[in-house]
Formats: structure tokens, C-alpha cells, sequence
């Protein structure tokens, strides 16, 4: 590969390719008798071109080509290490040698209206970049990463929040199940005769035969609730603290977890009521026969009972409602991802 020089500036120059050569070429065997110049940045009228000059030079290094991206900084022609045709910065001015063509006087660069405009040559192929574009570039990289780190801070809090109050609701209606079940279980057998004490026929607190199957699908959905929400806090908190580039496989598993926990609620909720048929615990508990044996039964909790059997049905809702709003997440996700593939493509163009 030959080595890069930088020629002129394109816009306004209307000299064709061999004729910048052969200008070069005599500008090269005239190089021993050039004459240097030294400006300084803020004396004369050339304190603001040498000014500008330099603050180009020294956070723009680098140039885009079709191939890539290559710097601006290898040796060849009369490019000196500054990369800048024959310029140096020492101290507190810049210099530099008439050799390398009729525009050192704008220091290599031309404002017009399509920018500041900067000509590279590389293998004979010249090559205009557009500084205020690759300025635009970088700063538009800088904010897509700035809402990209912003909508991870949001999701991150998003998700503890939701999985700590799912993980709370849970353990609430297990609790609360658990409870108003072993408040049957102790006093299923509990009787009193009708007449005689100790003589058929008896008055039962609780049915024969109550209808439990609520009670054990709602601990068994509390349970499986308890189990997701705790492993998706593990994962989300270690998530949090790792590179964002690496948070797709979570992003995808957190969003099944809150799909399938917002159906685990919901059904729970559905069937909790749905089955309520006079016989079980809850339709019992809160029915005017249990109020009225209450007398007759005053150690068994039949109002206890009831508010428990209410507490669980209201909790499992709450969840419910948590976890359908959660599933905003995937909006989010969704949003993030295409901020992500935007900085790609800006990425790729990075010099």
C-alpha cells in the first residue's frame, strides 16, 4: 500500500488529479529552499485559521475510507508525524512549510457551505471527509450510548422493583393459604349433638366433604411464583453489573419470566373465584352458616378464616395487575435494541 499524503482541499480547487501530482512532485524537488513561517495562535490574522487548525488535527486523527477506518498518522510525502503537510505545533504557535502547495495558507482546510472539507490521498485514489460529519457522527455515538445506558438503568430498576413486590405477594398468599387451611384442618371434626350432649344426631362446624382444590392450586401457584421471581432477581442483579453488551440472553429470559408469571397469576386468580362452589373452605368461611355456628363453635376462627381466604384471592390480583404492567419491559427491549443496532452501524464508521 502506498503511503498517505494530504494533498489540498477539494472543494473549490479546480485542478484536476495530475496536475496536483505534478504540482507535488514540484513542490517535492523545491523543498530545500522553501521558507518557514511561524504564527502564533492568538497574534495577527491568522491566529483563528491556526487555532482552528489545530484543534481539528488534534480530535480529528483519523479519516474513513471504503475499505474501513485508517489513521492519518503514517509517514510518507511530506506528511510529518503532527500528520498535518509539513505543519508543527511548538509551544504556543504553528508553522509551517510553503512546499506542499498553494493552500497552506487555510492550513489544509476551506469552509464553505457544505462543511469544513478536508482532500486525503491514499494509492492515487483521492478521498474528501467531511469533518463536521464525522463530528456529527461522533457526538450522535456518544448520545445513542448515553439512552442506550439510561433505558439499561431503567430496566434494571424496572425489574428488581417488580420481581421484589411479586416475591412479597407470593409469600403473602402462602402464608395466608397456608393459614386459613390449617384452620379447617384443626376443627374439621368438631361436633355438638342436637339433643342430648354425646347423642346423634350432630351439628358439624365444617361440611363432610369441603372442596379444598382451590386452596392447594393457589399454594402450589404461590409456589412456583416464590421460585421465578427469586431466580430472576439473582440473575437480574448480576445482569446489572456485567457489560451491557452482554445483556440480550437475559433481556429474553426476563421477559418469558414475566410472560409466564402474569399467566401463573392470572389463572390463579380465575380459578380461586371461579371455583367457588358453597363447599369450599372460602365460600364456607364467608357463608351465613358458618356465622351462625359460630355460637355454637366460638374456638374455631370462621371470621379469621374468611378474611384470609379474601387477602389471598385480592393478593393474587395484585400480582396479576404487577406482572401485566411489567410486560412493558419488552417495549423497552424493543426500543433498546434498535439503539443498539444503530450504534453498530456508527461504530463500524468509527475512525
Amino acid at each position: 500500500m502506498k503511503p498517505q499524503q494530504i494533498s489540498s482541499v477539494i472543494y473549490g480547487d479546480t485542478t484536476t488529479t495530475s496536475q496536483r501530482q505534478q504540482r507535488d512532485n514540484n513542490n517535492n524537488k523545491n523543498s530545500n529552499n522553501s521558507t518557514s513561517y511561524s504564527y502564533p495562535y492568538y497574534n495577527g490574522s491568522r491566529s483563528n485559521y491556526a487555532g482552528r487548525s489545530q484543534a481539528y488535527y488534534q480530535s480529528y486523527p483519523y479519516y474513513r475510507s471504503n475499505s474501513g477506518s485508517r489513521r492519518m498518522d503514517s509517514g510518507g510525502g511530506n506528511v510529518n508525524n503532527n500528520g498535518n503537510d509539513g505543519k508543527a505545533v511548538n509551544g504556543g504557535s504553528l508553522s509551517y512549510s510553503t512546499g506542499s502547495g498553494p493552500y497552506d495558507d487555510d492550513f489544509g482546510f476551506m469552509e464553505s457551505q457544505r462543511g469544513i472539507l478536508m482532500e486525503t490521498q491514499l494509492g492515487g485514489v483521492i478521498e474528501e471527509i467531511d469533518l463536521d460529519k464525522e463530528r456529527f457522527e461522533r457526538q450522535e455515538l456518544r448520545d445513542l450510548r448515553g439512552r442506550d445506558q439510561q433505558i439499561r438503568n431503567g430496566l434494571c430498576v424496572l425489574r428488581f422493583t417488580t420481581r421484589l413486590l411479586n416475591l412479597l405477594l407470593s409469600l403473602l398468599v402462602a402464608v395466608f393459604a397456608i393459614d386459613a387451611y390449617q384452620i379447617w384442618e384443626q376443627s374439621q371434626y368438631h361436633r355438638i349433638s342436637r339433643g342430648r350432649p354425646g347423642t346423634a344426631p350432630y351439628i358439624t362446624a365444617w361440611p363432610m366433604k369441603p372442596y379444598t382444590l382451590p386452596v392447594f392450586l393457589m399454594i402450589g401457584f404461590a409456589a412456583t411464583s416464590i421460585l421465578i421471581n427469586f431466580l430472576t432477581m439473582v440473575v437480574s442483579c448480576c445482569s446489572c453489573r456485567r457489560l451491557p453488551h452482554k445483556d440480550g440472553k437475559f433481556d429474553v429470559f426476563s421477559c418469558v419470566a414475566t410472560g409466564i408469571l402474569t399467566a401463573v397469576w392470572c389463572l390463579a386468580a380465575g380459578l380461586y373465584q371461579g371455583l367457588r362452589n358453597g363447599k369450599d373452605l372460602y365460600s364456607y368461611s364467608c357463608s351465613r352458616v358458618a356465622l351462625a355456628r359460630t355460637r355454637h363453635f366460638p374456638s374455631i376462627e370462621f371470621d379469621s378464616a374468611c378474611n384470609m381466604h379474601r387477602i389471598v384471592l385480592w393478593a393474587s390480583v395484585a400480582a396479576f395487575v404487577i406482572n401485566a404492567l411489567a410486560l412493558g419491559e419488552i417495549a423497552l427491549v424493543v426500543k433498546r435494541r434498535n439503539i443498539r443496532k444503530d450504534m453498530g452501524l456508527l461504530e463500524k464508521l468509527k475512525v
